[in-house]
């Protein structure tokens, strides 16, 4: 509650704020951070504040400056930034996972999406590093240490080479339902930015499929159409398969690494990790799990 309080007061003096009459209260954040919706006394604006100081290699976060100006529209542009806070506007509205329809309507609002940014932006930023951030999770998986190097090869196995010849775009890399938000004016938005990278389009594919939990028998044909023909561009479809497993690993590792703290993520772990065995035929530790 100390570190809380202690935050907050950070927050409420940053320049941004300075001369207004403000109040801040913990929000719901991404997992990744520590989050607080800003209301200023005098008048109706509201204020979303990320705290970036609890991050993982995989964060760019100081690295998007460039980018917000180019994703006006499309995403909300920061009304301050600094290596420790992000101050977004608030937008009023419902993520489309907590959104009352249908599966195929959450896809076909999301993918357009996901092509426009790959389509729109255009900024020097890291490439992915899948070793990186493998490499990072094995720290936090809660294994003997016996198992570890074990894990580690099974994972070299189903990391893709480089892929130089394939175009690189900007690659959101956590495109989830929950990161897109639809306001009052039925407009969709995206959000948690933190993790854009450049890297062929088909590895933001198969994350979204991924990390939404989309089993790939069912509807990898629906998320590539809808992709192709909002992009108009022809995908590399076999890109995608050999993506898919390290979207699997890497979110099944994330997940199971966080499952003591969130009991809740154990369930996820467990369905991205079997999703791995059905698309590969090989199968992890349960431990990874328990």
């Amino acid at each position: 509650m100390q570190m809380a309080n202690g935050r907050i007061s950070q927050l409420l003096n940053l320049p941004c704020f300075a001369g207004q009459d403000c109040q801040a209260e913990p929000f719901i954040g991404s997992g990744n951070h520590d989050c607080y919706l800003v209301k200023v006394a005098t008048g109706s604006q509201c204020w979303f504040a990320k705290h970036l100081g609890i991050t993982n290699g995989a964060d760019n976060s100081a690295a998007n400056k460039a980018v917000y100006p180019q994703l006006e529209s499309l995403s909300p542009v920061p009304f301050y930034q600094d290596e420790n806070w992000l101050i977004l506007p608030f937008i009023d509205g419902t993520n489309i996972l907590d959104w009352d329809i249908l599966v195929s309507d959450k896809i076909k609002l999301a993918v357009p999406l996901m092509a426009k940014l790959h389509e729109r932006v255009n900024a020097e930023l890291p490439e992915l590093s899948l070793q990186a951030q493998f490499a990072e999770l094995l720290d936090t998986v809660d294994i003997p240490a016996s198992k570890t190097e074990s894990l580690r090869r099974q994972i070299d196995k189903f990391l893709p080479k480089t892929h130089a010849e394939q175009p690189h775009v900007v690659c959101h890399g956590d495109l989830n339902f929950a990161n897109i938000i639809i306001d009052r004016e039925e407009k969709a938005w995206l959000l948690d930015l933190e993790y854009l990278c450049r890297a062929p389009r088909e590895y933001d594919i198969a994350m979204f499929m991924a990390i939404n939990a989309l089993s790939p028998d069912k509807w990898r044909s629906t998320v590539i159409d809808h992709y192709q023909t909002a992009a108009n561009v022809d995908v590399n479809q076999h890109l995608i398969d050999i993506y898919l497993p390290c979207c699997l690993l890497l979110n099944g590792l994330w997940y199971a690494s966080r499952g003591r703290q969130h009991p809740e993520f154990r369930q996820k772990a467990s369905w991205q990790l079997q999703q791995f065995r059905l698309v590969t035929g090989h199968s992890l530790s349960a431990e990874l799990i328990r």
